[in-house]
């Protein structure tokens, strides 16, 4: 897959990479001019090379509701929101949260 859009699902580490790997629901994206910068223009989506080069900030929410955003380099996959793939995706989402 080399888009990625908002609604589509990552695994990532929080924490600037130091907490636990999670798989959450992306936001928001915001494309950036240089690598690990926090600011730049709001997008629907991006292509797997942004991310490689660093240069995406993710928006996600965590279970308690509340948004959290994370550098390129904390995103280790992400997964189409699909018809066939979403069901098995928030299965396993809903298992790591309970």
């Amino acid at each position: 897959m080399n888009q990625i859009k908002i609604g589509d699902f990552i695994s990532l580490k929080p924490c600037f990479g130091m907490a636990d790997m999670v798989t959450t629901r992306v936001t928001g994206l915001t494309l950036t001019t240089a690598p690990r910068t926090k600011y730049g223009v709001e997008v629907e989506s991006v292509t797997a090379a942004h991310v490689y080069d660093n240069r995406v900030l993710f928006s996600y929410q965590v279970p308690d509701g509340s948004g959290r955003w994370a550098y390129s380099e904390q995103v280790s996959a992400w997964f189409a929101d699909s018809a066939g793939g979403r069901d098995a995706i928030m299965r396993a989402v809903a298992n790591r949260i309970a």
